[in-house]
Parts: C-alpha cells; structure tokens; sequence
C-alpha cells in the first residue's frame, strides 16, 4: 500500500477513492464480480427481502469504481478521448448507484431495528 493510502482524507468518498487506487485491479474485479453474484442471488431466492441485495451492490458498484479509474489511468495517454469520458461516464454512474444503494443499505437496517411503528 502506498504513503498517500495512509493520508488523511477529507470525506469518506475521497478515503473510498484512495483505497480503490490502492487496490490491486484482479481484486477489484473479483469484489465486483462477488458483490453482482450475491446481489443476483438475493434477487433471485428472496425476491420479497430485496433491501439484502443493497449492501453487495454497493460492494460491486465500488469494485466497478476502482477497476474503471485503474483503466483510465493507465491509458490516459493511449486511449481516445472519447473512450476516456466514455470510462469517466462509468465511474459517475457507479459512484451515484454506490452511494444510492449504501445509503439505502443504512436505511434498511435502522428499519429493520425500529421495526413497525404502530400509533
């Protein structure tokens, strides 16, 4: 890992970010990947408890982050700059889905804690 992953960030998307770069890209297709499988299998065998889903989606959605900032890093010289807003496309997208279904993730478990509110 290297010195700027230790740096202190100055919100939780910028720490998320740090780390995604930090990330090996084998690792963050394999989160990606992980987290989409398990969000299907929710979808699939507990279609009625789909707020289960909300937590590998935002795994996915960050694996999916990571792995995009590597390849437009690494062909920000190479590739056209079509592709490359084409790539910046795809980390807004997942960065806006992330967050949506994390927060949603929160919602969910303080929900369940609270439970039905009978007045």
């Amino acid at each position: 890992m290297t010195p700027a992953a230790h740096a202190d960030p100055s919100s939780a998307f910028a720490a998320l970010a740090t780390r995604a770069r930090a990330t090996r890209t084998d690792m963050l297709v394999g989160i990606e990947t992980l987290g989409l499988l398990c969000a299907l299998a929710v979808f699939i065998w507990l279609p009625d408890q789909l707020a289960l889903a909300l937590p590998f989606l935002a795994l996915a959605m960050f694996g999916l982050w990571g792995a995009t900032e590597h390849a437009r890093r690494a062909g920000r010289d190479s590739l056209p700059r079509s592709l490359l807003g084409a790539l910046r496309a795809i980390q807004l997208l997942a960065a806006v889905v992330g967050t949506v279904a994390a927060l949603l993730s929160g919602y969910a478990v303080v929900g369940r804690m609270i439970g039905t509110v009978v007045s």
